[in-house]
């Protein structure tokens, strides 16, 4: 006869009767060995199926990372004059435009108005 009994978490009992303790020994040795190996195989699964799915991750972040390298470099390199002292600069060039036009747009009315 032969009882297996939950004792809790990583923890088991077994029970066999027989008439012979070298077999009673060997029997139960077997079933211990046989729940160690199959637990064994279940956590060397599931490390898998983690590294896996790791991998995998690791792979796509690394395109992803790679695809907005080649973005980014693009980008620079269509817009050489992009950097802060150009902008700066183009900004006052606008500024001193946009005074003088205030200024001709200031004549062309006070000539309108003259006429």
């Amino acid at each position: 006869m032969t009882e297996i009994q939950n004792e809790g978490k990583n923890y088991f009992r077994v029970s066999f009767e027989n008439t012979s303790q070298d077999r009673s020994f060997e029997f139960v040795n077997s079933v211990v060995d046989a729940f160690i190996l199959d637990n064994a195989e279940r956590r060397f699964d599931d490390s898998l199926s983690t590294y896996e799915f790791v991998e995998q991750h690791v792979v796509w972040y690394k395109n992803a990372l790679l695809a907005a390298e080649h973005k980014l470099k693009a980008f620079k390199s269509n817009n050489l004059d992009a950097n802060e002292n150009a902008v700066s600069a183009r900004k006052s060039q606008l500024r001193l435009q946009i005074e003088e036009l205030k200024s001709t747009v200031g004549e062309v009315q006070a000539a309108d108005r003259l006429l």
